[in-house]
């Protein structure tokens, strides 16, 4: 009797320890696959777990995350909430209920309910620590301070001193302070640190790249893309990454890596919307309008399959699409039907900036500069490096007014770490913005921080260039410019020859200045020393002088600046005007003179 009693005490335990192996593997295959971004697969996992297993709070929290990734956001606030009906005080469906409050933008709402739910694990739980970090790393507004404080608080406690962070600690740590100002930095540290715990860990190495490219260390964002693919090569989202670095470098390169990930993603029919985004990049590059119309075919084409969240990127690449073929109006009304639909606020500065550009093309260059403004409020890079690629990106593209918005930011943030050519870019940008006004401030600014020789004399060679541009009365400059560039002259080594054009240009635009204040002297100087560097130039100088005095009856001066203007252009044919007239008028004179004297001697 009791031999039997023990053995099938036995096989009880066998059983409980073999669904708790059950449980273990179908709910982490389902944590796998969510790492992995298969949302489909995973919710089919826990659906067909929760089946045979309905009393598992922790399983509902995750099929949660899986909707949530399918953007059912409705049907993950269902699961949640059978999640709490099976246990009223699950920390992890708490934290769950939070993460919808945060997508909604109730912070305060959802720091309520992480308190809840860390009470809730009395402190132990790091899973669902993990879980809260998750949370508030969704959106910077989120209160990532704070978690990360429970974390720390957490760890400190002597109860969990002998527990040792996972890679997904680790990275859960990371992705809150990726979301704090200066957080990159730490957050970097934390990626490396989830490999160095779990070198197969891909997700950690993807992070870590993810990193390096915003910091734009492209080449070494690549190789730990390609370590997130030797760690594990089903992972989806690096391919997705290498397609999104290479669609704008290497056409081949990127159509490699998105039919690598086409084939990895468990979500085909709303993955093909990177197939229009490259049929969209096709056109950029190769400059091909049909690409872009094959873009919009295909857009319409799958746009009732898809969810909602791709339904809102087809609209705005179906608006690219207009804008890149000059439908600026179609873009207009695909831009706002995308905006209606409350999208992604990651791509907001992308999203602003296409924008304004729609509107630039429409002539309503102010509502495009509120745009403009808005694309640079809503990046969030303190990274200076960073923000000077993107400045130069945009100068690239001859959006002077987008990179002298960033250019400005730059300033702001650099706290006294500001370069030379952080000011130069930002006064060249609104140079060619058209606001010269803003353009000279820069320069002044620059001229005072810089005392250096070579940075005065950029300094003072644009700040004039700047007033050059609103020098611009139609009977010649007025010498606004003038204080500024005789100050160029001053520093620039003007035997130098790569020094020629610039100072070519001071040398006309000084003499034309005194030409139209009627200083003839200080007009003939600066013609002299031009005339070294452009004879052509020189002459039109001497030319008007010699027009000037011609007007003014002073024929010597006439005369004098005419032959200094055919000295160095024989072909001046305006001054040779001049000559040929008082010659003519000397022979005609003569003639009167022979003719008067004739006339007398006749008597008559």
């Amino acid at each position: 009797m009791k031999m039997r009693f023990i053995k099938k005490f036995v096989m009880v335990l066998a059983c409980l320890a073999t669904g708790a192996a059950v449980h273990a593997q179908s709910v982490d295959d389902a944590i796998q696959n969510l790492k992995y971004q298969k949302f489909r697969t995973a919710k089919q996992i826990l659906q067909q777990y929760l089946s045979t297993h309905p009393k598992d709070d922790r399983a509902y929290y995750y099929l949660g995350l899986a909707d949530l990734g399918l953007d059912l956001a409705d049907s993950a606030r269902m699961d949640f909430q059978q999640g709490l009906q099976v246990d009223p005080n699950s920390p992890l469906n708490t934290v769950g209920m939070a993460r919808l409050d945060i997508l909604n933008g109730k912070y305060d709402d959802a720091k309520a309910k992480i308190q809840q739910a860390y009470d809730a694990s009395k402190g132990r739980d790091f899973e669902v620590m993990r879980a809260i970090l998750e949370a508030t790393a969704l959106s910077p507004n989120a209160d990532n301070r704070y978690a990360i404080d429970l974390l720390l608080q957490m760890k400190n406690d002597r109860k969990n001193k002998k527990y040792n962070f996972t890679a997904d600690d680790y990275i859960a740590l990371a992705d809150a302070q990726l979301q704090l100002p200066g957080g990159a930095g730490d957050a970097a540290t934390n990626y490396q640190n989830a490999f160095y715990a779990d070198p197969k860990d891909a997700q950690a190495y993807d992070k870590y790249a993810e990193v390096l490219m915003s910091a734009r260390a492209f080449d070494n964002a690549l190789e730990y893309y390609h370590k997130a693919i030797e760690a594990n090569p089903n992972y989806p989202p690096a391919y997705l990454h290498l397609y999104e670095y290479y669609r704008l470098r290497n056409l081949d390169s990127a159509e490699q890596y998105l039919n690598q990930y086409m084939g990895l993603a468990d979500d085909k029919v709303n993955a093909q919307v990177n197939l229009v985004d490259l049929l969209y990049t096709q056109g950029l590059l190769q400059h091909d309008t049909s690409k872009y119309r094959q873009a919009i075919e295909k857009a319409n084409e799958i746009m009732n399959q898809v969810n909602d969240v791709t339904q809102t990127r087809l609209y705005k690449l179906i608006a690219v699409s207009d804008l890149a073929l000059g439908d600026s109006l179609d873009a207009k009304k695909n831009m706002d039907i995308y905006f209606s639909r409350h999208p992604d606020p990651r791509y907001a500065k992308f999203d602003y900036q296409t924008y304004g550009q729609i509107l630039m093309k429409l002539n309503q260059d102010s509502l495009a500069n509120v745009y403009f403004a808005k694309a640079i409020d809503a990046d969030t890079t303190r990274d200076l490096n960073a923000l000077r690629g993107i400045a130069e990106d945009l100068r690239k593209q001859d959006n002077f007014r987008g990179a002298a918005l960033y250019y400005k930011k730059i300033l702001n943030l650099a706290d006294g770490q500001a370069q030379v050519a952080d000011y130069f870019w930002y006064g060249f940008s609104l140079m060619y913005s058209d606001e010269p006004d803003s353009a000279v401030a820069v320069f002044q600014e620059m001229a005072k921080k810089f005392p250096e020789k070579p940075n005065q004399r950029t300094a003072y060679y644009y700040w004039g260039q700047a007033l050059m541009m609103k020098d611009t009365a139609s009977t010649g400059p007025v010498g606004l410019a003038i204080e500024p560039l005789q100050k160029y002259l001053s520093l620039v080594d003007t035997v130098n020859a790569e020094n020629q054009s610039q100072v070519t240009r001071v040398y006309y635009y000084l003499a034309a200045s005194y030409l139209t204040k009627n200083d003839y002297d200080k007009a003939s100087s600066y013609a002299d020393k031009l005339a070294t560097y452009n004879p052509q130039l020189a002459s039109q100088i001497y030319t008007q002088i010699a027009v000037n005095y011609l007007h003014a009856k002073n024929r010597e001066g006439a005369t004098s600046f005419a032959q200094k203007a055919l000295k160095i252009n024989p072909g001046d044919s305006t001054s040779q005007q001049i000559l040929d007239y008082y010659k003519q008028l000397d022979e005609y004179n003569a003639k009167m003179r022979e003719y008067e004297k004739k006339k007398k001697q006749s008597g008559g």
